[in-house]
């Protein structure tokens, strides 16, 4: 609702992790999403780009979005299919090698369908309450991620019906989901303010370090 869930352009205090997410595509534009977390574990999605080119241009013209930011990207994610899926300029690498030479490095991202009620959860409430403390949406958008908002907004399933139930058989549509997608990644990984506390920006390294450090930070605080 864009009364509730979208508010006014804004950017994350300098202490605030930012967490990014990629959907590369070889025969389309590559799409990404920024969030930041709060004190509070919300997450709120403030920047945005979509863009075609190499993994070279791509990871530049990231470099070059970020320098705005008034706070540093803490953790990458990209859509797992980019570990088997071939750049769209050599057919000798995958996507995520590419960026890798580029150096910037990704954890690959949580895929699975329990991403979609994640999603349904941070942006829950109960409509009939007002909104309190314990009773309110944990992600927003600001008005500079129009393309997120709209993919957000008009996200359909396949063989629509009134049933409250989804047969298995039902999906999400392909048209304006890949923004919605890389929300769906940042989401999925339930980001928490704390989790980050001692994590500073996103360094260029080893990519299987890397992934190995994100993987127990997360492990550490869901326990």
């Amino acid at each position: 609702r864009r009364d509730i869930h979208l508010f006014g352009e804004d950017q994350p205090k300098p202490n605030y992790p930012v967490v990014f997410a990629l959907d590369p595509h070889p025969r389309k534009p590559s799409v990404m999403a920024w969030a930041f977390v709060t004190p509070k574990d919300d997450v709120v999605f403030f920047d945005e780009m979509e863009i075609s080119g190499t993994a070279k241009e791509i990871a530049y013209a990231i470099r070059a979005k970020e320098s705005s930011h008034k706070a540093k990207t803490t953790i990458r994610l990209i859509d797992p299919a980019a570990k088997a899926q071939g750049s769209n300029f050599s057919f000798e690498t995958d996507t995520i090698t590419e960026f890798e030479r580029e150096g910037m490095d990704f954890t690959l991202a949580d895929n699975s369908e329990a991403g979609y009620n994640i999603v349904q959860e941070y942006l829950g409430y109960d409509k009939d309450k007002p909104l309190s403390s314990f009773n309110r949406p944990r992600c927003y958008f600001t008005k500079d991620c129009q393309k997120t908002w709209y993919g957000m907004t008009h996200l359909m399933w396949d063989d629509w019906s009134l049933r409250t139930l989804r047969d298995k058989k039902e999906k999400i549509r392909d048209y304006n989901k890949d923004l919605p997608d890389a929300v769906r990644y940042i989401l999925a990984s339930r980001p928490t303010y704390r989790s980050f506390q001692n994590w500073g920006p996103v360094a260029f390294g080893n990519f299987q370090q890397k992934q190995n450090e994100v993987q127990e930070i997360f492990m550490n605080a869901r326990r």
